[in-house]
């Protein structure tokens, strides 16, 4: 598409007028460009203000952390019971859908419990470090994942207990990592 001569010309001029010919500093000051500014946002309501406090404190994204992780718990508790074989009843031959039900509805309910337990404490240390520190970095994370995976196998032992918060430390590693890269 080839412009026509009007818009060469001024193509032209303009770079000339900016490049090419010396001025003034008064004629540069009377060629000054005003960026657009616009309207500033109104003042946020008290209303507001009140929601956004509330959802940025530790106490909300904790128990925000702990929900999210009982309804992915959940729902990972139904398909891990839709593939594994059914174990708690005596004769496999006779399975019912009420036992099948049955049996996906304690998976879920048990890994619902156990990712809502992970969420939530994963989020409360690492709110409480991000608060604790003045920092919102990578460290909060891997520690709040040392320390969570740490208590989580502190139940079965110290080796567990060291294991659990190295492996929750890189996990933590590699997700925050992956998020802020």
């Amino acid at each position: 598409m080839e412009k026509s001569d009007d818009e060469k010309l001024t193509y032209r001029s303009i770079i000339k007028r900016i490049f090419l010919s010396p001025r003034s500093k008064g004629e540069m000051q009377n060629d000054a460009v005003v960026p657009l500014t616009f309207p500033s946002a109104p003042p946020l309501l008290p209303e507001e203000v009140f929601i956004q406090r509330v959802m940025e404190s530790c106490i909300f994204k904790t128990i925000l952390a702990a929900v999210v992780g009982c309804g992915a718990g959940a729902l990972f508790g139904i398909f891990t019971a839709s593939v594994d074989p059914v174990h708690t009843i005596a004769d496999p031959a006779k399975v019912t859908v009420q036992d099948v039900i049955r049996e996906t509805r304690q998976r879920a309910v048990i890994y619902a419990k156990n990712f809502g337990v992970l969420g939530l404490m994963f989020a409360g240390f690492e709110c409480t470090l991000e608060t604790y520190r003045g920092k919102t970095d990578m460290k909060n994370g891997v520690l709040s994942g040392a320390i969570t995976g740490g208590l989580i196998g502190l139940r079965a032992g110290i080796k567990p207990a060291i294991l659990g918060a190295v492996s929750f430390a890189a996990f933590s590693a590699i997700i925050e990592h992956y998020l802020r890269g």
